[in-house]
């Protein structure tokens, strides 16, 4: 099914699109929501002086951001950490072509019409905003945003001198001064990665990832001599890939390319970058992002501003509801769930780039027959009907307390 490129948006673009956008946005993209985007988003409940001050200007807010992610089609990825974490343990495979997506709460269901198969649920933090969007707004909820918020109350400036300490202790990690932000990144490649010796270069990212768990570290190793001791970059790609991200950041933070300030939330906004690998377009309107995105997309990657982004969607909507009944059946036969191929429409380019060429008559074509129909309600009963009996096994074995009824995440 043709469904749109994968997009990934900071704060500071979600905020920034109205929900003529987000219609736009639904129609021709998939978001692939952050869970720091999560996070973000869900503090904004806790802030006491904020509800305090006007509580129903607050709640129409919260309301308010809580519906655009529910209109956007999107879906959740599992926490960069957990990832990076269990790729070093266990070897599981993160993808990070930008096509294939890691996905959790998956349940695995098998019924005669459609064979197995999983079954991805609804994600938790997913289910309160929904309540939120719908204005109900619980005490319990409260409670979990206040901590969300207080886990994210980082110190960049302590950060910073802690940083600035292991840079005098230890004369590797001496950081010498650069005049520019890609002298930079080059030396923090070479010196923290390439020149490494693939044993030294496994043992601090495992070291990194679990401090003192020893224990880890040592099955870590373990692992990786039985692989044959491989280079990092093959052995656990992606936890290379977040180690990479916060070594740069640190050395950004040391030589004064990204803000230190609290305030500025640097510690939020770099943990967008964890996430690049699973999306083909990136967006954001945070100039320390915009300094940094650079030299970690793929080269099929694109990024791009909030305000171009806005335009276009807006550009999108504005031609749709231009249309009169008629010439929109005939739209719909043309193009089917294509964008109109505007001139100079961002998001007609990234269907291009990243989708199938669209055929003659795409909608006629994608639209399937009344018997086919019948058959898919038939399928989709079939399939919920063995969701619900597999939700009540886990829930039932949960309750007797053999394991929890989770699913690991799954490359999906």
């Amino acid at each position: 099914m043709v469904s749109g490129p994968f997009l990934l948006m900071d704060k500071s673009t979600f905020q920034g699109l109205g929900f003529k956008c987000l219609e736009s946005l639904t129609r021709y993209y998939q978001h692939r929501v952050s869970p720091i985007l999560l996070r973000e988003i869900t503090s904004d409940l806790a802030d006491e002086k904020k509800r305090d001050k006007n509580e129903a200007e607050w709640k129409r807010i919260i309301k308010e951001l809580a519906a655009k992610t529910q209109s956007s089609q999107s879906s959740v990825l599992p926490d960069a950490l957990t990832m990076a974490t269990n790729e070093l343990l266990a070897g599981t495979v993160i993808p990070m072509d930008g096509y294939t997506v890691p996905r959790e709460f998956g349940v695995a269901v098998d019924t005669p019409e459609t064979g197995r198969g999983i079954f991805f649920d609804e994600h938790p933090m997913m289910a309160i905003l929904r309540n939120w969007a719908e204005g109900n707004f619980s005490a319990e909820d409260l409670q979990k945003a206040k901590a969300i918020r207080d886990e994210d109350a980082v110190d960049l400036v302590t950060l910073y001198h802690e940083v600035e300490k292991e840079q005098k202790a230890d004369k590797e990690a001496a950081v010498p001064k650069f005049l520019s932000l890609e002298e930079m990144v080059s030396y923090a490649d070479e010196v923290r990665f390439f020149y490494a010796t693939p044993r030294r270069e496994v043992f601090r990212v495992a070291r990194h990832f679990f401090r003192d768990h020893t224990g880890h570290i040592g099955t870590v190793m373990r692992r990786w001599r039985q692989k044959g001791q491989p280079a990092l970059r093959y052995f656990a790609p992606y936890a290379m890939y977040v180690h990479r991200v916060e070594v740069i950041h640190y050395y950004s933070l040391l030589c004064g390319f990204v803000s230190r300030s609290k305030d500025g939330k640097a510690h939020l906004d770099i943990q967008y970058l964890y996430y690049l690998p699973f999306c083909h377009i990136f967006s954001s309107e945070d100039e320390d992002l915009k300094l940094l995105v650079p030299f970690f997309l793929r080269p099929d990657q694109v990024f791009v501003s909030k305000a171009d982004l806005q335009q276009d969607l807006k550009k999108l909507a504005t031609y749709l509801e231009g249309l009169s009944e008629e010439e929109m059946t005939t739209f719909r036969d043309e193009y089917g769930l294509y964008p109109p191929d505007l001139e100079n429409s961002f998001t007609t380019k990234m269907w291009k780039k990243f989708m199938r060429r669209r055929r003659p008559q795409e909608g006629k074509l994608s639209r399937p027959s009344p018997e086919r129909e019948a058959e898919i309600m038939k399928e989709f009963r079939s399939v919920r009907e063995a969701i619900e009996k597999k939700q009540a096994e886990n829930f039932k074995r949960k309750q007797e307390g053999i394991g929890d009824g989770t699913n690991p995440p799954i490359n999906g």
